[in-house]
Formats: C-alpha cells, structure tokens, sequence
C-alpha cells in the first residue's frame, strides 16, 4: 500500500482566515442561501394576521382568511426545515474541515525544525491543535446560517414596513441606528483591544497549567511549589482581571441596547410612535398594527447579529493560532535520501557558526570530528552552548555558516526519516506515550518481536521494574511515565535506542535529575548502549566521562580545548580547572 500523502503537500500555507476555511465556502455559501430563504418565510405569519385582520373589518369571504392560516403554518415549516437542514450540513462540513485541520497541524509539526518547539510550551502547541481548532465552529457551522436565518428576518421585516409605510420605518430605523451607534461602536472598539490581552492572558494560563500538571512531581521533589503555583496563580490573575475588563468594556453599552431590544420596550416605543402617527393622520391603525408585530422580532433580530459577531470575533482570533503554526517556516529537505559517502556514524562539524539572533551569536566557528565507534564528550560552563551543538547534529536548526556531516554527507542534503534514522537522542526530559511499556519502548520500531523489545529492556535494565508493574509490558504508561520514576523512565527511553539501533547516539546530561541508584543503573545501560557506536554526550559530572575518546571543552559558543582526559590534564587549562573545582566540591561533600 502506497503511503497517503500529506495533507500540505504541494499546497502553500493559509495566509489568512479565508484560505483556512476555504473547503467550506461551498457548503456555507449554499446553507446560507438556504437558511436565507427560510427564514424570509418567518414573516409570512404576521403579514397574515394584518391582512386577516384587514379582511374582517372589510367583510372579506372566509376562504381568503383561512388561506392566510394555511399559507402562515406551511411558511413556518418550511423554515425549520431549511434552517434545520442547512444549519446541520453546515455541521458535517465544519466536522470535516476540522479533521483536515488537525491532520495538517500533526502533518506540519512533523516537519517543522526540532528546535521550533524550544521556543514553545507543549500548552501552546495543544491548545493550536485541540481548543483553537475547535474555535472554527463558529465560523463554520453557525456564521453563515444563523447570520443568514437572522438577516431573512431583518431584511425581509425591513422591506415589508417600508412597503408599508416608508416615513413610519424611516423614524423606527432612525432611532434604532442612532441608539446602537452610541452604545455600541465605544464598546465595540474597547473589545478589540481588550480581545487581544485576553487570547495572551489564555494562552499564559494553558501554558503554565500544563507546566504545572506535567511536572507535579518534580515541583514537589525539588521544593518549588512556591515558584510553579505562584506562577500559575499569577497567570490565574491575570486571566481573571483581563476577561472582566474585557466583560466590563463590552458591558454597559450591551446593557442599555438590550434592555431597549427587549420585546415589551419595543412594543412600547412602536405603540408610542404609531399612536402619535395614528393622531397626526400619517398612519392607518391597521399599519400600526403591522409594525406592531414585525418591528418586535427585528430589534431582537438585530441584538441577535451582535452576538453572532461577537462570536465570530473571537473564533477568528482563536484560528490565528492555527494559522500561525500552519504559516511556520520549514526546513528545505531533498526529495529522495542521499547516498552516504563514509560511514554512517561518521560526524564532522566544519567552521559551524550559528544564532537564535542575528547578530547575537551562539555558535561560533567550531570544527569538531567524531569518528565511528568513538565517544565524544562536551564538557564546558553552563550556557556555553554544549546543548545547542548537539542539536545541531541532528538539525534542531540549520547552521548559519559552514556545514556538519553525518555518512559523508550534508544533513542538510539528506531527508529528515534519513537522518532520524542514524540517530538516537537521549535528552533530560522523558517522552512517553499513552501506550503501553511494550508500545513505548517500540516507538520507533512498531514491527519489533515482544523477544526483541524484552532484550532491549534487559540491555537497559529496566526488565525487572517492568515486570512489578501490573500488567508486565501491557501496562499502560501516561504522558509522565505513569508507574515509573523519572530515572526508570529514561531507562525506558534507552530502552527504545537498543531497540532502533542507530550508529549514533547522542545523549544531553541523561543522568541529571535521576537518584545515585537510577543514575547507576542508567550509566551502565549507556555504557552497553554505547558499544559500536559513534556516541555524542554532554556532561557535567566530568568523573562520569573519563574514559571518553575525545573530550570537547565548549565555552561562549568555541571549542577551547580537545584531547582525552589525561591529555587536558596534563595542559593545565580549562578542563583541568573545572576537574580540579568537581574534586574540591565531592572532596568538601564527603567531609561534611
């Protein structure tokens, strides 16, 4: 079975709310028409009642009356049926077009570069995919037929008293117009300011509650639930203060207009100003009548209009998340893999310079080669820019000057499954699925044998915790891990390298937030890991990296110093400095 292609393929980005709801138009369009239609039927009942009304103090013959009956009862159903059916096709598109968005937002994260989720909480990212993909049903489902069902009524209601009486509508409409203009227009014009605080206020708010779910037990166990909550409490706040003067802005104009638009104020003034029209012989009381009812559903018609934009708003802010992230710049990528010209665990960084920044270097100039089989360790101070080389290496980024190869070849010149799959990364933060153990470990060989995902946890010596658990392999993990402690679970993420098997392995301080047993156990499953592979690991705990081939002291974004352990030592530079200040510290540790 040939491989279904991506839902973006070949197609360019949405630059707008437009293109994003593009496959819909069709079918708004249509329910629109439709719901149109209908609702312009609404107005038959009460057309009816004035002209029954005219035919009894006429002697009009009681056939004509009882047609006017069957003519308002077959209007009335044929607008639920329109409204009804256009409202629920309007449903099942919007049902569809938010399936292909989501697939297009997976589809694109897939594809956009590793270190574009640096910059972005995982709260960000849910809320684009799940909440804010949602927001399109406004748009979608209700834009078109219920502001098509409201505008039939208003517009058709219009035409019919204007038919009418043209001077009695003019003064209603007049009066109307001028009431909405000085109550609506400030507060409209506060809400658009108000909205935009209000998106960041909620998209803080998801943020830091995400922060604070998925990282519960390590707030605990490292004594920071004053930080974290406070955060959170903060973000709260703010959201709170926010929405209410968003409310309070929107609030006073809404509340005059409405308390006007209510059906007995309307019927009050109408009554009031056709009295007045009746006494100055400009209007019939049968046409007062008439305005009486059809003037009654048009001001509701109109607060109802309100509303629908109101919604509309904030559904189109909400899709600029979506729009954002489907707009996001991707990094080039061949067509077809590149053949390698030198051992796939072959590493070489050539002149590498690189900046979040322009102008603001992180990486300068660094020249570096990992041979096949060999361990390479990054040492340096913190925000040296160890991390940020390593991700490099597997094209977090593209470098802004010079090259790194992988195989022989540019990773610039080879497809993203074709570099992943040299490649296994072994990061501080523990990614697991909602799987099972068995799943989770086989995450990035979904064919393996339950013999085969065994033998990669007993290389990584997690078999026996896994086997205490409930259900052994079938135990279902949550999005932390579930079961297993922090170090258990980066010996599950081991686990999944033993299994993919790369030629490469690159690890960035796995060891950093695992206890003295964990930290044991996960250093000899690296250990085992590392064998036959080309291995790229930062560290601090420079005891932990002794015996490595080639050690890199990175400082302010330049490789200072390389040699072996005892080679550094020997110098009397940087690296023995920062060896000599590790033995002092344990040394000062062991005396207490």
């Amino acid at each position: 079975m040939s491989a279904q292609p991506a839902p973006d393929a070949g197609q360019p980005p949405p630059r707008n709310i437009w293109e994003l709801t593009a496959s819909a138009h069709r079918s708004m369009l249509l329910g629109g028409l439709v719901a149109f239609v209908g609702s312009a039927l609404k107005i038959v009942p009460y057309v009816g009642l004035v002209e029954i009304a005219r035919g009894l103090l006429s002697g009009a013959p009681a056939a004509r009356l009882w047609g006017w009956v069957i003519a308002a009862v077959i209007a009335m159903m044929v607008h639920g049926v329109a409204y009804t059916g256009a409202v629920g096709a309007n449903h099942r598109t919007e049902a569809g077009l938010r399936y292909q968005l989501r697939r297009r937002l997976v589809d694109k994260l897939k594809r956009v570069p590793l270190g574009w989720f640096n910059d972005r909480s995982s709260g960000v990212v849910r809320k684009a995919i799940t909440s804010d993909t949602s927001s399109v049903h406004s748009l979608v489902a209700h834009l078109s037929g219920d502001l098509a069902n409201t505008l039939g009524v208003v517009v058709v209601g219009f035409g019919y008293l204007l038919w009418l009486d043209a001077r009695f509508a003019g003064a209603l409409i007049a009066g109307w117009v001028l009431l909405l203009a000085l109550c609506m227009l400030p507060s409209l014009r506060a809400m658009g300011r108000r909205f935009e605080d209000y998106s960041a206020a909620e998209r803080e708010l998801a943020a830091v509650t995400v922060e604070m779910v998925d990282g519960i037990k390590e707030v605990k166990n490292f004594g920071m639930t004053a930080t974290v909550f406070g955060r959170f409490d903060a973000a709260r706040k703010r959201h709170a203060d926010v929405s209410m003067e968003w409310m309070n802005a929107a609030g006073i104009g809404m509340a005059i207009v409405g308390a006007a638009m209510q059906p007995a104020t309307t019927l009050a003034l109408t009554a009031g100003t056709g009295y007045w029209f009746v006494r100055m012989g400009w209007a019939q009381p049968l046409t007062v009548l008439a305005f009486a009812l059809v003037w009654v559903g048009i001001p509701e018609g109109l607060q109802a209009l309100v509303q629908i934009f109101q919604q509309v708003y904030a559904a189109t802010q909400a899709a600029r998340s979506t729009l954002d992230v489907l707009s996001t710049g991707e990094l080039p990528e061949p067509d077809a893999p590149a053949e390698f010209t030198a051992d796939r665990s072959l590493i070489e960084l050539k002149n590498v310079s690189f900046s979040y920044e322009p102008g603001t270097p992180v990486i300068e100039d660094v020249s570096l080669t990992c041979r096949p089989g060999t361990v390479t360790a990054l040492v340096g101070p913190s925000g040296g820019g160890k991390s940020t080389l390593a991700k490099l290496i597997a094209r977090f980024w593209d470098v802004d000057s010079g090259s790194i190869s992988v195989g022989g070849v540019d990773v610039r010149a080879q497809t993203n499954q074709q570099l992943m799959s040299s490649m296994s990364l072994v990061f501080q933060e523990v990614m697991t699925a909602t799987d099972t153990v068995a799943g989770n470990i086989a995450l990035g060989r979904p064919d393996a044998t339950r013999d085969e995902i065994v033998a990669a946890a007993r290389a990584a010596r997690i078999h026996e915790r896994i086997m205490t658990l409930p259900e052994g392999y079938d135990t279902t993990l949550g999005e932390n891990a579930g079961f297993l402690s922090g170090g258990e679970a980066q010996r599950l993420t081991i686990a999944r390298a033993f299994l993919a098997a790369p030629p490469i392995l690159i690890l960035d301080e796995a060891t950093a937030q695992a206890d003295a047993h964990s930290e044991l156990e996960i250093q000899r499953a690296i250990t085992g890991l590392a064998q036959g592979r080309t291995v790229v690991m930062i560290a601090h705990r420079l005891s932990t990296i002794r015996s490595a081939d080639q050690i890199a002291v990175v400082d302010d974004g330049r490789i200072t110093e390389t040699g072996t352990h005892d080679e550094l030592l020997a110098v009397g530079g940087q690296y023995a400095a920062l060896w000599a200040a590790q033995n002092q510290t344990m040394a000062g540790v062991h005396d207490a």
